[in-house]
C-alpha cells in the first residue's frame, strides 16, 4: 500500500478546493526507465480507469495500475519546499536506493 504523508494530503486537497476538483484523486502511472531507475507521473483525474485499484490514504484517492500498485508498494507520497529545487510532490520508497545505473553519479 502507498502513504501518503499528512503534508502532501494537505497540499493535494487545498491544490484539488483551488482548482474546483475536491472530488478528484491523483493518478499515478509507470513513466518508464531513467538512470535512478524507475520513473513514474503523477497526475489528477476524476475516476480511476477499469485498470486501477483505487487506494486511499490522509483523505486522498490514489488510482493506481496493476505493475505501479505492486512496484510502489510500501512507497511514501510526500511534498517538498526545498528553496534551491522548488515545491512538489515526491515519491519515496524504502527499497529504491542508490544514485542509479548510468554512471553520472548523483550530484
Amino acid at each position: 500500500m502507498i502513504q501518503v504523508t499528512e503534508t502532501a494530503a494537505r497540499e493535494l486537497k487545498d491544490l484539488l478546493v483551488k482548482e474546483g476538483k475536491s472530488e478528484y484523486g491523483l493518478r499515478i502511472s509507470y513513466g518508464g526507465m531513467g538512470c535512478g531507475g524507475p520513473q513514474y507521473t503523477m497526475s489528477l483525474d476524476e475516476n480511476p480507469t477499469k485498470a486501477e485499484d483505487v487506494q486511499e490514504s490522509n483523505g486522498v484517492k490514489v488510482f493506481l495500475e496493476k505493475n505501479v500498485e505492486t512496484a510502489l508498494d510500501g512507497a511514501e507520497i510526500d511534498f517538498v519546499d526545498d528553496p534551491m529545487f522548488g515545491k512538489g510532490f515526491t515519491i519515496k520508497h524504502p527499497s529504491l536506493t542508490g544514485c542509479g545505473s548510468c554512471g553520472g553519479g548523483c550530484g
